[in-house]
Parts: structure tokens; C-alpha cells; sequence
């Protein structure tokens, strides 16, 4: 292994009998030897250029059983990026093992080659998923139209149309405009990708700024909706007539509103009217109508207050309070504020607190009053910030000063105590596994997705109240589990190394650092040695809005 190394590190020129050695060394018992074997002929082949018998070596390494090893598949990886050019990876693509195709993809990813577009139509979705991975997060730009083109007919993998789409997206063309409806249309596609397909059209002439995949910074410049409206509205009859769910249904009227097609006016609010249909999406179709500025939306909203759906009353005060008279509006709302469901209460406050009109700030105050006196845990955060709004920010701040004064001695979340309850739980889901600012799936596995840095989160509501749940996000260090706390090392040689400790024997311990790697210390070789605070970032609170808050502890506590 050694000597294997020593080759590839000496920069020196490298006869043909040593190449053959290592090529013979790729079938050595010890996996380490291999491994070593095979990144010594990486590094020869950058210094000294392609070598058709290794890379063949190499790719028949990637087929075997051992190539199951991840340190080693890397390995192969390494060792084809440098002993095979583009046009040689490139030919792999009609290799019969899957396996060999993966490994030619990797490398000419870490080549940054676009030829990496060849495999965009391989048999297996892995490795199709792979060269999408390739093209789209370097990202290599001179392959995005090839991705952007697959939209509507790659495998149905959510890896693969994700960033199809995003390429689609930033091509901008009509012919990507009619490729986002077909795969809208594809009754075989995931749902989620159909419906990220109809918001893509939605807003093709403002996209956002950051990437619908990863969260990066790619902007894309506004442009003229005319290529999505022109698209959108010539499928959709076909698309309404098809047997579309009502939330894919509610996404393509929504989207085909805000392009300005004209006729889905109609169907809108025949959408909210219409009881058989789900409560969230008619209360979406009446929003849609009013934020086009139909006056059916007025005419609807009077009989949908007595709608038997609570989210369909809230969005006919929304309506109203946006359209008609505060002093026609604000007795609805005063009265809305008290209701049984918790939603509902929240939006009659936060639609109370944004009504500048003397009315409006007596209820408010009245709401105020009564948290005084009884507390309802649910709406607190809405009347804190109703409060700030229409009776100034110091009257909000003797609030949260009463709050934190009540509280019982040590209690580090009595600042935070209207974050408790009355979250929404599927924008807490969305928040894991979305927000980028806090990263929580990186450390935090649910769902069977997720790192494994911090604790499992399935079942954590089983064991853990909401208070604890809270605490652990807004003062990580209060409670800390021995097996998450930080151990920081100073080594003999100088070295700083901080993580948890995942396993500590035969001389060595192992931490896990907080990118999810592994670094392995003697523990002879350790100096000093001391537990550090929780792994969990201490400002993790100040990356989310106090409601986000409330709804990241409303999905943890729904994890039974």
C-alpha cells in the first residue's frame, strides 16, 4: 500500500511495468492496497495522460463486488478521472454493467466535462439521476439545454425531473415552456414534480433567485410571460378535462389566473364554491380570484362565511377585509377571533392587526386584555404582533416582558413561549427539509432522510413534551444527551479537532465532525481532551421568524 502511494506522490515519470503492477495491485485482497492502487493511477494519469489498458483495469475494478465498498468505489472513481480522458469515459456509456456507466459519470463530473450529457439517457434512472446531478450542481452550462430538453421524457426519478426542470426553468424558451406542461400533464409523474412544473410557469417572468434544488444563488433575469402563457393555455383544456387531484387542479387555475389567462376566471370560482372539493384548495381558488382582482370574489365571499370549512370562512374575511369597509369587516373578525378552530382565530388577529382604523385597534386591544387574563397559547404570537402593529411596539414589548416575568425560574424558553403552539405542522415539514439558512436535515434524520449527526427525530414526540422540543432549538446547551455533546481534542502535533464521539476503542477514537465525516485520533496521540457544548449551532433561533419557530416545534411534536 506504501509503495502504491509513493508512485502516485513521486511525480516522477512511471514505466509500463510499474503501471502493471498497480493494475495488478487492483486485485489485491486488502481493499486498503486497492484503493491505494488505484489513486496512484489517477494521479500518474494526470501527470503523464491517458492510459487505455488502466482505465480498462479500472473499469472493470468499478464491476466487481468489492467496488460495493464506498471508500474504494471512490478510489475507481479517482483512477478514472486521471487515466481516462472524456472520449474514453464517454464510451462507457455502452458498457453493460450499470455499475462501470455510474463510476464513468462520476469521473467525467470531476472532470467537469459536458460529455457527461451522454448518459442522460441511460437504462438505469440511477445513473441518469447521477449525470443530471453533474450537469445541474457544478453546474456545466454547455449541457443544460440537453437536461433542460429531458424534462418531459427522462426517467420519473424526483433527482432527475428536479433539475431538469430547474434547466428548463433557466433556458427560458417556448419549446422549455411546452416541455413543463407535458410533464404537468404526465399522469405517471410524481405528483410533486407535476405540481413544481405548474409553479415554474407561474412565475416564468419573475423565477426566483435562488435554485429550486439546492438552494444556491442562481438568479435567473426576469422575462416576458408570453412563452408560459401561450403554453399553459393551449393544454389547458386538455389539463382540465384530465383527472387531475385538487391540488394539481388548484396549482394549474392558480397559475393560468396569474398569467392572466381570462377564462379560468369562471372555474374559479367555481372551484370555491364547490363543497365536494377540498377546504385548503377552494380557500386557494377564492384568493386566486381576488389576487386577480375579479369582483366574483367579492360577490362569493358573503355566502362563504357560513361555509362549513373553517379555512374557507378565513378566506372570505380575507377577501372582505382586503375589498369592503373596515366598518363593515371588523365586527366579522372580532367575532372570528373567538372561534373553536385554531386557524381560524389566527387569521381573523393577523387580519384585525393589519386594518389601520380606529375600530381595528380597540379589538386588538381587547385581544391584548384578554391574554392578560387568560392565556390562549394558540394565537399569542398573532396577538403580539397585532399589538405591535396597531398599539406600537412598546406595548408588544411589555408583553413579551410579562411573558418572560411569569415564567418559572430558569425556564430558558420564556422568551420564546408564544413559539409553543398553534404551528402548522406541513410548513414545519417544508422548513426541515427545505430551509437552507438552517440546514436540518444535514444533521437530523426523519422520514428516513437525514444526516446523523444529532439525534433521530421519528418517534421523538413519543418521548419529549413541546417544551423540550423548543428548548433544544433556542438554547441547545440547556440539555444536552452525552451521546451529542461536543468533544474537542488537542492532539500532540498541534491539531484542533472538535466533534461527537461516534466510537472509542483498540486505541483510537473516532469523532464525527459536523460536515458528517469521520476523523480518527490515537489516543495516544491526544494532549487534552474535554467535553465542548451541544453540536447542535446556537443560532440556529436567529435564522427563523418567531412563526417558523412555531411550526418547525408543531412538526416535531406530529412525529409519533
Amino acid at each position: 500500500m506504501v509503495a502504491a502511494r509513493e508512485l502516485g506522490d513521486c511525480g516522477a515519470a512511471v514505466d509500463e511495468a510499474d503501471r502493471a503492477k498497480l493494475i495488478g495491485l487492483l486485485h489485491d485482497h486488502d481493499l486498503h492496497v486497492r484503493s491505494a492502487a488505484a489513486i496512484a493511477l489517477g494521479r500518474i494519469g494526470r501527470q503523464s495522460g491517458p492510459d487505455p489498458v488502466a482505465a480498462r483495469g479500472l473499469a472493470t475494478a468499478a464491476d466487481g463486488a468489492a467496488a460495493a465498498d464506498p471508500h474504494y468505489r471512490h478510489a475507481i472513481v479517482m483512477g478514472l478521472a486521471g487515466m481516462s480522458d472524456a472520449v474514453g469515459l464517454a464510451a462507457l456509456a455502452t458498457d453493460p454493467s450499470s455499475r462501470v456507466r455510474l463510476a464513468a459519470v462520476v469521473a467525467l463530473r470531476r472532470r467537469g466535462s459536458d460529455v457527461v450529457a451522454r448518459f442522460l439517457d441511460d437504462a438505469d434512472a440511477r445513473v441518469a439521476a447521477e449525470a443530471a446531478r453533474a450537469i445541474h450542481d457544478l453546474p456545466l452550462a454547455g449541457a443544460w439545454g440537453e437536461l433542460a430538453s429531458r424534462v418531459a421524457t427522462g426517467p420519473l426519478d424526483e433527482v432527475f425531473l428536479r433539475r431538469a426542470v430547474a434547466a428548463a426553468e433557466a433556458s427560458g424558451t417556448k419549446a422549455d415552456a411546452e416541455r413543463l406542461v407535458a410533464l404537468a400533464a404526465r399522469s405517471d409523474a410524481p405528483a410533486a414534480m407535476r405540481a413544481l412544473a405548474l409553479d415554474v410557469l407561474r412565475t416564468w417572468s419573475q423565477p426566483p433567485l435562488r435554485s429550486r434544488v439546492n438552494g444556491s444563488w442562481q438568479p435567473i433575469d426576469p422575462r416576458d410571460a408570453g412563452p408560459a402563457r401561450e403554453a399553459l393555455e393551449a393544454a389547458l383544456p386538455a389539463l382540465l378535462a384530465s383527472n387531475l387531484d385538487d391540488t394539481l387542479r388548484a396549482g394549474l387555475l392558480k397559475g393560468a389566473a396569474e398569467l392572466g389567462i381570462g377564462s379560468v376566471g369562471p372555474l374559479l370560482a367555481e372551484w370555491a364554491g364547490d363543497e365536494a372539493r377540498s377546504p385548503v384548495s377552494r380557500a386557494e381558488a377564492l384568493a386566486t380570484l381576488d389576487a386577480a382582482g375579479d369582483a366574483a370574489a367579492i360577490d362569493l365571499s358573503t355566502p362563504l362565511l357560513r361555509d362549513a370549512a373553517p379555512a374557507v370562512r378565513s378566506a372570505a374575511r380575507s377577501v372582505r377585509a382586503r375589498r369592503l369597509p373596515p366598518a363593515e369587516t371588523v365586527p366579522e373578525l372580532a367575532q372570528a377571533a373567538a372561534a373553536a378552530d385554531v386557524g381560524e382565530r389566527q387569521t381573523a388577529i393577523d387580519l384585525l392587526g393589519r386594518i389601520d382604523d380606529p375600530a381595528a385597534t380597540s379589538a386588538v386591544a381587547t385581544l391584548v386584555a384578554e391574554l392578560r387574563s387568560k392565556r390562549d397559547a394558540a394565537t399569542e404570537l398573532e396577538i403580539n404582533e397585532a399589538a405591535a402593529r396597531r398599539l406600537g411596539q412598546e406595548e408588544a414589548d411589555r408583553l413579551a416582558a410579562e411573558r418572560v416575568a411569569t415564567a418559572l425560574q430558569g425556564d430558558s424558553t420564556a422568551a420564546w413561549r408564544d413559539c409553543l403552539d398553534g404551528g402548522d405542522v406541513a410548513k414545519g415539514r417544508a422548513l426541515f427539509f427545505g430551509k437552507v439558512a438552517v440546514s436540518c436535515v444535514r444533521c437530523h434524520r426523519a422520514e428516513g432522510t437525514g444526516g446523523d449527526v444529532g439525534p433521530k427525530l421519528d418517534g421523538i414526540a413519543k418521548e419529549k413534551e413541546r417544551q423540550y422540543l423548543l428548548e433544544a432549538i433556542v438554547a441547545p446547551d440547556a440539555k444536552v444527551a452525552d451521546a451529542f455533546r461536543t468533544t474537542v481534542v488537542v492532539t500532540d502535533d498541534g491539531r484542533t479537532i472538535a466533534g461527537i464521539v461516534s466510537v472509542e476503542k483498540e486505541g483510537v477514537l473516532t469523532l464525527k465532525t459536523a460536515d458528517g465525516g469521520f476523523v480518527e485520533v490515537p489516543l495516544d496521540s491526544i494532549e487534552d481532551r474535554a467535553s465542548g457544548p451541544s453540536s447542535m449551532p446556537a443560532d440556529l433561533a436567529g435564522k427563523l421568524s418567531r412563526r417558523e419557530l412555531r411550526d418547525l416545534v408543531a412538526w416535531l411534536s406530529s412525529l409519533r
